[in-house]
């Protein structure tokens, strides 16, 4: 049995860390989202313009990131387990009201 979901995030203020997670849950108010997957699909929004979007862990900057991501530019971590921790997760933007399209699976 597997499962998917996917939804657009907005990250409201300009380098404030953003627990991706976290903002699942306050956007569909579902407390109970599954917080590990096997493939995770993070994609910057289209509007953005020059913004970026920092991906990282919990010290994640915009001076300190693993991936970067501009408009229309993707990331996508996979596994062969469900063990891509979303709790892990953290974004930051270079900009205000900047948006991320979010995708996961569960098996």
């Amino acid at each position: 049995m597997s499962a998917s979901g996917g939804l657009t995030l907005t990250l409201v203020s300009n380098a404030t860390a953003y627990n991706l997670l976290a903002l699942i849950q306050a956007v569909t108010g579902y407390a109970n989202t599954h917080p590990t997957v096997r493939e995770l699909t993070l994609v910057g929004g289209l509007g953005n313009a020059a913004a970026v979007i920092y991906v990282g862990g919990a010290d994640v900057s915009t001076s300190n990131f693993g991936v970067s991501l501009i408009a229309n530019q993707s990331t996508t971590y996979r596994s062969g387990l469900n063990d891509i921790s979303m709790a892990e997760k953290w974004l930051v933007s270079g900009g205000n009201d900047v948006d991320v399209n979010v995708s996961w699976l569960i098996y």
